[in-house]
């Protein structure tokens, strides 16, 4: 379940139309959409994705038993990705 717009390219502050360190970024979600109006994003906040942390987790453990099954994820990652999402500080 995605927190924020994930690309594979990185761009310079001085010159934004520049790309440096093909290393990615992330351009978080905000928080509610009150704080996606006030900073004029059209993605949805993750209030408006996921309506709460316990709804986050139960998408994230749900997708995790799903590659599992399908024998594409190790249980033990499983583990840590809803581990991860437990302690996810972006609630």
């Amino acid at each position: 379940m995605p927190l924020g717009t994930y690309t594979g390219w990185n761009v310079y502050r001085a010159e934004p139309c520049e790309l440096c360190d093909r290393d990615g970024s992330l351009i978080p979600f905000a928080q509610t959409r009150t704080a996606r109006d006030a900073a004029g994003d059209p993605r949805p906040s993750l209030e408006e994705r996921y309506g709460s942390r316990e709804n986050y987790v139960g998408r994230v453990e749900a997708a995790a038993a799903a590659l599992v099954a399908d024998r594409l994820l190790l249980p033990s990652d499983a583990e840590a990705y809803v581990r991860a999402a437990k302690e996810c500080d972006r609630f």
